[in-house]
């Protein structure tokens, strides 16, 4: 087995522009398949055009396109309720500012309110007339910003994480990944001073971790010999199994889960990586 340290990356705000945001989408699916280094000029068309032909469009939601209204109304949230009213999607959003009408949401979501079948064509597409896209980060409202962070961190924390909704995940998948040269997991935090400890019952119980882990590794490794695929292999991994996870969500979104995640009450190994994220969103002035 290998032990890997918990990570977070804050990829940041979604890109408004389409070629930009074809690569965005590329990177956060290929996590799916651990298949990062074939990421090559030109593979994101490719990557992503197959991945809405064979209709895994949750990988297409690490996105955000906003609208917003070409003239200012004289009663904006009256106009906001009427425009609301004419969308069938519960995954556009709604917003006003400086008396404009705002409407966002990603890629999966516009193109299904609107029959759209790629994102060429979504961005060739008049959204709504008397709308124009924004494409300045700094003129779309806060709440509609999209921000997206990948994490490296065990399966018990992702079951964890997933609960969050509305948000986007995309997840190392142990249907794809196979574990042929040796078991990634993470080192429960309550064993991170492991090698300072002078107390016998905590070493033994790290021990019983570690053989636990070991035992399963082996056993996980003469399956696949016997000719299971790693989708049914898959059965016999533990908790520990290190994974990752790219998630996409809204600064209000955001927002909700830095509430839950980094109080005191959260679990310590979840708090650890949303910390870094709930920073990022000071450091870019998004608080």
């Amino acid at each position: 087995m290998k032990i890997v340290t918990p990570k977070t990356e804050v990829w940041g705000m979604c890109p408004t522009d389409m070629d930009e945001a074809i690569l965005w989408i590329e990177r956060a699916g290929r996590t799916c398949y651990r298949s990062e280094d074939k990421i090559v000029e030109g593979s994101g068309a490719k990557f992503v055009g197959n991945i809405i032909k064979r209709g895994h469009l949750s990988v297409i939601e690490h996105s955000n396109l906003v609208i917003r209204s070409n003239e200012s109304f004289k009663f904006p949230k009256n106009t906001l309720d009427a425009i609301r009213g004419s969308y069938e999607s519960k995954f556009l959003y709604f917003e006003v500012q400086d008396d404009h009408v705002f409407i966002g949401g990603n890629f999966r979501a516009w193109m299904e309110e609107l029959n759209i079948p790629t994102i060429e064509d979504l961005f060739e597409h008049q959204l709504r007339t008397g709308f124009s896209m924004v494409r300045n980060h700094n003129h779309i409202p806060r709440d509609l910003k999209a921000v997206s962070a990948e994490f490296l961190t065990d399966r018990a924390v992702t079951h964890e994480f997933v609960r969050h909704r509305p948000c986007s995940f995309s997840q190392e998948s142990q249907r794809y990944c196979s574990y042929k040269k040796h078991l990634e997991v993470i080192l429960p935090e309550h064993y991170a001073d492991i090698p300072k400890t002078k107390d016998n019952a905590q070493m033994n119980r790290y021990q019983g971790w570690v053989q636990a882990i070991e035992y399963v590794e082996k056993t996980y490794h003469e399956l696949l010999e016997l000719g299971e695929r790693a989708e049914q292999a898959r059965s016999v991994l533990p908790n520990s199994t290190a994974t990752k996870i790219v998630c996409t969500a809204t600064a209000r979104e955001w927002d909700h889960i830095f509430a839950m995640r980094t109080q005191a009450a959260a679990y310590p190994a979840i708090r650890s990586l949303i910390n870094p994220v709930k920073q990022h969103f000071h450091e870019v002035n998004l608080t």
